[in-house]
Protein backbone atom coordinates (compact mmCIF):
# COMPACT_ATOMS: atom_id res chain seq x y z
CA UNK A 1 0.00 0.00 0.00
CA UNK A 2 1.39 3.06 -0.75
CA UNK A 3 2.64 5.88 1.77
CA UNK A 4 0.62 9.08 2.39
CA UNK A 5 2.04 12.21 4.61
CA UNK A 6 0.02 12.82 7.98
CA UNK A 7 -3.19 15.09 7.39
CA UNK A 8 -2.57 18.81 8.38
CA UNK A 9 -5.15 18.68 11.06
CA UNK A 10 -5.43 15.46 12.46
CA UNK A 11 -8.63 14.40 14.05
CA UNK A 12 -7.02 12.38 17.30
CA UNK A 13 -10.12 10.67 17.99
CA UNK A 14 -10.59 9.14 14.74
CA UNK A 15 -7.03 8.26 15.02
CA UNK A 16 -7.22 6.50 17.94
CA UNK A 17 -10.17 4.37 16.60
CA UNK A 18 -8.36 3.52 13.56
CA UNK A 19 -5.30 2.78 15.77
CA UNK A 20 -7.38 0.22 17.58
CA UNK A 21 -8.86 -0.93 14.56
CA UNK A 22 -5.78 -2.24 13.60
CA UNK A 23 -4.31 -3.52 16.83
CA UNK A 24 -7.86 -5.99 16.83
CA UNK A 25 -7.09 -7.20 13.75
CA UNK A 26 -3.48 -8.19 14.11
CA UNK A 27 -4.02 -9.66 17.42
CA UNK A 28 -5.65 -12.94 18.91
CA UNK A 29 -6.77 -10.44 22.04
CA UNK A 30 -5.76 -7.53 23.10
CA UNK A 31 -6.41 -6.07 26.99
CA UNK A 32 -7.82 -2.91 28.34
CA UNK A 33 -3.92 -1.77 29.66
CA UNK A 34 -2.31 -2.96 26.43
CA UNK A 35 -4.79 -0.65 24.80
CA UNK A 36 -4.21 2.11 27.10
CA UNK A 37 -0.80 1.95 26.65
CA UNK A 38 -0.42 1.59 22.98
CA UNK A 39 -2.98 4.21 22.12
CA UNK A 40 -1.14 6.50 24.67
CA UNK A 41 -4.09 7.45 26.72
CA UNK A 42 -5.73 6.83 29.99
CA UNK A 43 -7.49 3.59 31.05
CA UNK A 44 -11.06 5.54 31.16
CA UNK A 45 -10.34 7.00 27.93
CA UNK A 46 -9.67 3.60 26.40
CA UNK A 47 -12.50 2.01 28.13
CA UNK A 48 -15.09 4.12 26.70
CA UNK A 49 -13.75 3.56 23.28
CA UNK A 50 -13.28 0.04 23.74
CA UNK A 51 -17.07 0.80 24.88
CA UNK A 52 -18.37 2.01 21.77
CA UNK A 53 -16.32 -0.45 19.78
CA UNK A 54 -18.53 -3.27 21.88
CA UNK A 55 -21.60 -1.15 21.16
CA UNK A 56 -21.51 -1.06 17.21
CA UNK A 57 -19.39 -4.37 17.08
CA UNK A 58 -16.20 -4.04 16.13
CA UNK A 59 -15.34 -6.08 19.22
CA UNK A 60 -16.40 -8.37 21.78
CA UNK A 61 -15.31 -9.19 25.13
CA UNK A 62 -13.39 -12.76 26.35
CA UNK A 63 -16.36 -13.54 29.16
CA UNK A 64 -13.02 -14.90 31.65
CA UNK A 65 -10.24 -12.85 31.06
CA UNK A 66 -12.16 -9.20 29.70
CA UNK A 67 -10.07 -9.05 26.59
CA UNK A 68 -10.85 -7.85 23.94
CA UNK A 69 -11.08 -9.36 20.18
CA UNK A 70 -12.36 -9.06 16.66
CA UNK A 71 -15.63 -8.40 16.64
CA UNK A 72 -18.85 -9.52 14.34
CA UNK A 73 -19.01 -6.15 12.49
CA UNK A 74 -15.73 -6.18 11.57
CA UNK A 75 -15.64 -9.60 10.32
CA UNK A 76 -18.49 -8.89 7.85
CA UNK A 77 -17.46 -6.06 6.64
CA UNK A 78 -14.13 -7.60 5.98
CA UNK A 79 -15.94 -10.19 3.97
CA UNK A 80 -18.22 -7.76 1.92
CA UNK A 81 -14.68 -6.03 0.72
CA UNK A 82 -13.55 -9.29 -0.02
CA UNK A 83 -16.40 -10.72 -2.19
CA UNK A 84 -16.36 -6.96 -3.93
CA UNK A 85 -12.76 -7.07 -4.71
CA UNK A 86 -11.85 -7.43 -8.28
CA UNK A 87 -10.51 -10.87 -8.44
CA UNK A 88 -14.08 -12.08 -6.75
CA UNK A 89 -15.56 -11.16 -9.97
CA UNK A 90 -12.74 -12.09 -12.00
CA UNK A 91 -12.27 -15.61 -10.59
CA UNK A 92 -15.89 -16.66 -10.46
CA UNK A 93 -16.04 -18.09 -13.88
CA UNK A 94 -13.54 -20.64 -13.01
CA UNK A 95 -15.30 -21.68 -10.12
CA UNK A 96 -18.49 -22.50 -12.03
CA UNK A 97 -16.39 -23.87 -14.46
CA UNK A 98 -14.17 -26.57 -12.14
CA UNK A 99 -17.54 -27.05 -10.45
CA UNK A 100 -19.90 -28.27 -13.12
CA UNK A 101 -16.98 -30.57 -14.55
CA UNK A 102 -16.40 -32.37 -11.25
CA UNK A 103 -19.26 -31.47 -9.23
CA UNK A 104 -17.17 -31.13 -6.23
CA UNK A 105 -17.32 -27.95 -3.83
CA UNK A 106 -14.91 -25.17 -4.59
CA UNK A 107 -13.72 -22.17 -3.49
CA UNK A 108 -11.88 -18.53 -3.29
CA UNK A 109 -9.94 -18.32 -0.47
CA UNK A 110 -7.83 -15.85 0.90
CA UNK A 111 -4.63 -15.39 2.88
CA UNK A 112 -4.74 -13.48 6.06
CA UNK A 113 -1.51 -13.80 7.36
CA UNK A 114 -1.12 -16.90 9.39
CA UNK A 115 -5.55 -18.30 7.73
CA UNK A 116 -7.58 -18.41 5.35
CA UNK A 117 -10.29 -16.85 4.41
CA UNK A 118 -13.09 -18.45 2.44
CA UNK A 119 -14.99 -15.58 0.16
CA UNK A 120 -16.62 -16.83 -2.21
CA UNK A 121 -17.99 -20.93 -3.33
CA UNK A 122 -19.53 -23.01 -4.96
CA UNK A 123 -21.16 -26.65 -3.25
CA UNK A 124 -20.98 -29.71 -4.72
CA UNK A 125 -24.68 -31.25 -5.60
CA UNK A 126 -23.32 -34.92 -4.55
CA UNK A 127 -24.53 -36.53 -1.47
CA UNK A 128 -21.38 -37.37 0.15
CA UNK A 129 -19.46 -33.47 -0.28
CA UNK A 130 -17.47 -30.99 1.49
CA UNK A 131 -19.62 -28.30 2.69
CA UNK A 132 -19.42 -24.57 1.85
CA UNK A 133 -16.98 -22.72 4.06
CA UNK A 134 -17.73 -18.81 3.02
CA UNK A 135 -17.24 -16.66 6.09
CA UNK A 136 -15.11 -19.15 7.94
CA UNK A 137 -11.03 -19.27 8.36
CA UNK A 138 -8.70 -21.78 9.15
CA UNK A 139 -4.99 -22.38 9.38
CA UNK A 140 -2.97 -21.27 6.64
CA UNK A 141 -0.01 -24.45 7.24
CA UNK A 142 -3.15 -26.72 7.26
CA UNK A 143 -4.95 -26.24 4.01
CA UNK A 144 -4.48 -26.58 0.52
CA UNK A 145 -5.45 -23.15 -0.41
CA UNK A 146 -3.13 -21.51 2.35
CA UNK A 147 -0.01 -23.54 1.89
CA UNK A 148 -0.10 -22.54 -2.02
CA UNK A 149 -0.13 -18.81 -1.32
CA UNK A 150 2.21 -19.55 2.14
CA UNK A 151 4.58 -20.92 -1.18
CA UNK A 152 4.46 -17.41 -3.36
CA UNK A 153 6.09 -15.41 0.41
CA UNK A 154 9.62 -14.60 0.27
CA UNK A 155 11.46 -16.45 3.17
CA UNK A 156 11.47 -13.15 5.47
CA UNK A 157 7.78 -12.29 5.21
CA UNK A 158 7.31 -16.86 6.14
CA UNK A 159 10.17 -16.42 9.07
CA UNK A 160 7.89 -12.89 10.49
CA UNK A 161 4.79 -14.78 10.63
CA UNK A 162 5.78 -18.23 11.69
CA UNK A 163 8.95 -17.82 14.42
CA UNK A 164 8.49 -20.62 15.99
CA UNK A 165 10.12 -24.55 15.53
CA UNK A 166 6.39 -25.91 16.22
CA UNK A 167 3.02 -25.29 14.55
CA UNK A 168 -0.70 -26.29 15.87
CA UNK A 169 -2.27 -29.44 15.00
CA UNK A 170 -5.53 -29.34 13.92
CA UNK A 171 -5.45 -33.27 13.01
CA UNK A 172 -3.09 -35.76 13.28
CA UNK A 173 -2.20 -35.10 9.30
CA UNK A 174 -1.61 -31.44 10.02
CA UNK A 175 2.08 -30.58 9.54
CA UNK A 176 3.56 -29.34 13.25
CA UNK A 177 7.18 -28.52 12.17
CA UNK A 178 8.44 -25.08 10.61
CA UNK A 179 11.09 -27.12 8.54
CA UNK A 180 8.24 -29.65 7.54
CA UNK A 181 6.79 -27.05 6.70
CA UNK A 182 9.54 -25.11 4.53
CA UNK A 183 9.95 -28.67 2.97
CA UNK A 184 6.09 -28.78 1.73
CA UNK A 185 6.46 -25.21 0.68
CA UNK A 186 9.18 -26.26 -1.76
CA UNK A 187 7.72 -29.08 -3.19
CA UNK A 188 4.31 -27.03 -4.06
CA UNK A 189 6.57 -24.21 -5.75
CA UNK A 190 8.15 -27.12 -8.05
CA UNK A 191 4.27 -28.61 -8.33
CA UNK A 192 2.40 -25.70 -8.65
CA UNK A 193 -0.69 -27.07 -6.83
CA UNK A 194 -0.56 -27.91 -3.50
CA UNK A 195 -2.61 -30.75 -1.57
CA UNK A 196 -4.39 -31.24 1.56
CA UNK A 197 -4.94 -34.71 2.51
CA UNK A 198 -6.96 -34.67 6.04
CA UNK A 199 -4.48 -31.95 7.30
CA UNK A 200 -7.71 -29.83 8.45
CA UNK A 201 -10.41 -32.26 8.61
CA UNK A 202 -10.49 -36.00 8.91
CA UNK A 203 -12.22 -37.39 5.91
CA UNK A 204 -11.45 -34.71 3.59
CA UNK A 205 -8.96 -33.51 1.09
CA UNK A 206 -8.69 -30.78 -1.24
CA UNK A 207 -6.52 -29.20 -4.35
CA UNK A 208 -5.55 -25.58 -4.42
CA UNK A 209 -3.72 -23.11 -6.83
CA UNK A 210 -2.66 -19.69 -6.30
CA UNK A 211 -4.64 -16.96 -8.57
CA UNK A 212 -2.61 -14.37 -10.30
CA UNK A 213 -3.01 -10.74 -8.65
CA UNK A 214 -0.81 -8.09 -10.49
CA UNK A 215 -1.90 -5.76 -7.71
CA UNK A 216 -0.72 -7.35 -4.83
CA UNK A 217 -3.40 -6.01 -3.34
CA UNK A 218 -4.30 -9.78 -1.82
CA UNK A 219 -3.42 -13.32 -2.60
CA UNK A 220 -6.28 -15.86 -3.49
CA UNK A 221 -6.31 -19.13 -4.53
CA UNK A 222 -8.48 -21.36 -5.94
CA UNK A 223 -9.97 -24.32 -3.61
CA UNK A 224 -11.16 -28.14 -4.48
CA UNK A 225 -12.82 -29.67 -1.66
CA UNK A 226 -13.09 -33.40 -2.16
CA UNK A 227 -13.98 -36.17 0.81
CA UNK A 228 -10.64 -38.61 0.79
CA UNK A 229 -12.50 -41.79 -0.35
CA UNK A 230 -12.78 -40.31 -3.95
CA UNK A 231 -9.06 -38.00 -4.03
CA UNK A 232 -7.37 -40.69 -5.65
CA UNK A 233 -3.82 -40.04 -7.49
CA UNK A 234 -5.30 -39.97 -10.79
CA UNK A 235 -7.83 -38.00 -9.78
CA UNK A 236 -5.97 -34.70 -7.66
CA UNK A 237 -3.46 -34.38 -10.53
CA UNK A 238 -5.92 -34.28 -13.29
CA UNK A 239 -7.38 -31.79 -10.93
CA UNK A 240 -4.11 -29.85 -9.99
CA UNK A 241 -3.27 -29.55 -13.99
CA UNK A 242 -6.52 -28.19 -15.04
CA UNK A 243 -6.46 -25.82 -12.12
CA UNK A 244 -2.89 -24.42 -12.64
CA UNK A 245 -3.88 -24.36 -16.72
CA UNK A 246 -7.27 -22.11 -15.90
CA UNK A 247 -5.74 -20.31 -12.76
CA UNK A 248 -2.85 -18.71 -15.34
CA UNK A 249 -5.59 -17.90 -18.03
CA UNK A 250 -6.57 -15.36 -15.82
CA UNK A 251 -3.66 -13.78 -16.07
CA UNK A 252 -3.88 -13.04 -19.79
CA UNK A 253 -5.44 -9.98 -21.25
CA UNK A 254 -9.10 -10.32 -21.87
Amino acid sequence: MPETSKPNYPIESVDRALRLLSILCTRSSVSLSEVAEELSITRSSAHRLAAMFLWHGYARQDTRTKDYLVGPRLLELGLGALRHIEMAGHARPLLREIAERFDETVHLVALNRTAVAYIDGIESSKALRAGLRIGMSRPAHATAAGKVLLAQLPAAELDALYPDPELPSSTPNTIVRRTDLDRELAHIRARGYALNNQESEPGLSAVAVALPDPTDFIRTAVSVAIPSMRADDAFVSELGHLLIERASGLAEPH
